[in-house]
């Protein structure tokens, strides 16, 4: 063959292997595309969705389609402040404590106060004021009231409460000493030893704690007891409490 056939014919042969070479490119080219695109229209059929739950159907090249993976339900969701779930404190119901029965209010307690004897007062509260004594013939203080009565007559505790000291004094006589509410002690002195009241008793006012005696400390002056009122340790006028004024009668 001489030399410009043998470049013509190779010529040819170079140009129809590159035109073959291109063709198998598109060809493996569209294939693949083609491929794909099956491939995705079977995955996009395969999809379902119930809920929250999902079924995917998976293709490995040529292989047989496998069984769909079934993924579990989700777990309701919880609240993390509280660890209940919401579906649990939505059907909380709130309770309302019960309002407790009021009681009754109870009234304050209002002392009664009466004098010791019914026959009228004597000498009066001196306020820290010394007056003169016909017996002991000289000024000083009188630091309570004096209420008449016959000898023997009965003498009553002024108020409620309960006799804390039965005693025997030398000026002032027997003496009984009872404390009532609010801090009031009262002591009446004078009294004699006919139905005398015993240490520790309850008595009520107008009870008889004992009866009129003699008092050595005003024994010249009529037949009567003394009175005298301490409010939370301090000496009082007997006549605030009694409701009483004195007119030194």
């Amino acid at each position: 063959m001489n030399e410009p056939n043998k470049r013509d014919l190779k010529k040819l042969l170079s140009g129809r292997a590159l035109y073959m070479a291109v063709a198998a490119c598109l060809l493996v080219a569209g294939s693949i595309a083609y491929q794909t695109l099956e491939t995705k229209k079977l995955l996009k059929n395969s999809l379902s969705f119930t809920g929250v739950s999902q079924t995917y159907m998976y293709y490995s090249g040529t292989e047989a389609p496998q069984e769909p993976l079934q993924l579990p339900t989700a777990a309701p969701r919880t609240q993390q402040a509280t660890g209940v779930t919401e579906a649990v404190f939505d059907s909380v119901t709130p309770t309302v404590p019960e309002t407790a029965p009021t009681e009754p209010a109870t009234a304050a307690y209002t002392p009664v106060f009466c004098p010791p004897t019914p026959g009228g007062m004597g000498t009066d509260y001196s306020r820290g004021v010394p007056v003169y004594s016909d017996t002991m013939g000289d000024y000083r203080t009188h630091n309570g009231v004096d209420f008449k009565g016959e000898p023997g007559s009965p003498v009553s505790a002024v108020s409620d409460g309960t006799v804390i000291d039965v005693k025997q004094d030398v000026l002032y006589g027997i003496t009984v000493t009872i404390a009532h509410e609010g801090g009031v002690v009262s002591a009446v002195s004078g009294l004699g030893e006919t139905g005398l009241v015993k240490n520790g008793t309850a008595v009520k006012a107008g009870d008889v704690i004992g009866t009129v005696g003699e008092l050595p400390l005003e024994k010249n002056e009529d037949a009567h007891v003394h009175l005298e009122i301490r409010r939370d340790g301090v000496l009082t006028d007997p006549l605030e409490l009694l409701g009483l004024t004195g007119d030194g009668e």
